[in-house]
Parts: C-alpha cells; structure tokens; sequence
C-alpha cells in the first residue's frame, strides 16, 4: 500500500498523522475508555428495557422512595402494582404526579387503573 492510499484511507482523519505518537495513543486510550462506558451504559439500558416491559406485562411500575438510613437520606426504588403506586401518588407531591403521567407516556391505563384491586402495599 502506497503514501497516497493510506491517506486516502483515513480521508478526513487523515490530520491524525501530524500529531505526535504520544497524543495518539492519549487519545486511543482515552477513546477505548469512553467506548467500554458506553458499552456498559448500552448493557444497562438493554436490560431496564426488558426489566420495564415484563413489569408492564405485569401492571407494575417502579417507584422513588426516601428513606432515612442512619440520619442519610437514601433513595430506593421499589417495583409494585400500579393501582398501589397511584395511590401513593395522589398523596405526594408534584413529581408524583409527573411520574403517573410517565407511566402515562409508556402506555398504563391510568384511568382504568383505580378499577383495579390494590395490593395489600401499606400506603401512608
């Protein structure tokens, strides 16, 4: 392969062969660091996929819930059914609400969903 069909090759990228050897692989490594996150980012969200879409199968829906731990406030999620999540919702606050119609946007019957029996989910 000639000079001239390695530069061809990179086209656009073909600035890269001015920059010194050890900014090269700088950015090499930086790359295939960026890369194997975003790997690890695709994985994670492959899987809540399919998590969400069993769980509306189901009619469950995942919910934000604080709780103190040792005078910290922790944040845990916890899957339960959606006529026990709206409840809980028509006693909280603002961002309750914008979570029901998120559930909204990804396709529960909202509406509906108080004909439903609740679970025996201790509500407030």
């Amino acid at each position: 392969m000639n000079t001239l069909d390695v530069i061809q090759n990179l086209g656009d990228d073909a600035y890269l062969l001015t920059k010194p050897d050890i900014w090269l692989e700088s950015q090499r490594q930086s790359t295939a660091e960026q890369l194997s996150r975003l790997v690890t980012e695709l994985k994670s969200l492959d899987a809540a996929i399919a998590i969400k879409r069993s769980m509306q199968d189901k009619n469950l829906v995942a919910v934000k819930r604080l709780v103190m731990d040792k005078d910290e406030l922790d944040q845990i999620i916890e899957i339960i059914p959606l006529p026990d999540a709206i409840l809980i919702a028509q006693d909280d606050s603002l961002e309750a609400t914008s979570q029901v119609n998120v559930w909204a946007a990804d396709g529960y019957d909202i509406k509906n969903a108080a004909t439903l029996r609740p679970s025996s989910y201790p509500h407030k």
